[in-house]
């Protein structure tokens, strides 16, 4: 019977409990500076109307304090970044039904002098980084705000996602896309007569696993 991937494991350990408390804290900081950096684009933050304020405030204080404020949240973030992965795997795997609905979090940290640039997401359908292509949105993908969307997903797009904005990028999440079941019945490789485990597969350039 053909080998089947029937579920995603993280193939290195843990090395604190901690791990969750970090991954939160990571994904409120980036969601934080995110939000006011979207307000400043649509021009929504009350004293940052023309774009070239923010990165040349002049010597108007009130604009000076919150530029400081909005780099204090940038080093926040990017210190939540470099403690998390210390103590995890970086990847995110995720396993979906094929028809689903899915969206795809950016966690990127927003850097005030990158504020105007957009955010691109990236895709591997090999899981190399090495290796990727932007994503275009088409009928089934979108991007809202710094979001993936991707609807009724399917064979053509599981693979691995990144997202980036100038030098920064987020996590990977590779992609599992399920045509059925979710879990199914495996024996050992001696049983010709259902279907058994498939041989582990390291993608070492990530330090994942994908294992039954």
């Amino acid at each position: 019977m053909k080998g089947m991937y029937i579920l995603f494991l993280i193939g290195m350990a843990f090395c604190e409990s901690g791990i969750i408390n970090y991954l939160k804290e990571l994904k409120d900081k980036a969601k934080k500076i995110n939000t006011v950096m979207d307000n400043i684009r649509r021009g929504d933050l009350l004293g940052f109307q023309p774009r070239s304020e923010v990165l040349y405030p002049g010597m108007d204080m009130m604009k000076l304090y919150k530029i400081q404020k909005l780099w204090e949240m940038y080093y926040q973030c990017q210190k939540a970044t470099q403690e998390s992965t210390l103590k995890m795997i970086v990847p995110t795997a995720v396993a979906f039904l094929s028809g689903s609905n899915i969206v795809l979090q950016c966690e990127v940290c927003n850097s005030p002098k990158d504020i105007f640039l957009h955010h691109t997401w990236y895709f591997s359908e090999d899981y190399n980084l090495n290796n990727v292509r932007l994503v275009k949105e088409n009928s089934n993908i979108m991007m809202k705000n710094i979001d993936l969307y991707i609807f009724n997903i399917g064979d053509m797009q599981a693979g691995l996602y990144q997202c980036r904005k100038g030098n920064h990028t987020s996590r990977p999440y590779i992609v599992h896309v399920f045509e059925n079941e979710v879990i199914k019945r495996v024996v050992p490789e001696n049983n010709t007569e259902m279907d058994h485990a498939a041989h582990d597969l390291p993608l070492r350039d990530l330090g994942v696993t994908l294992t039954t």
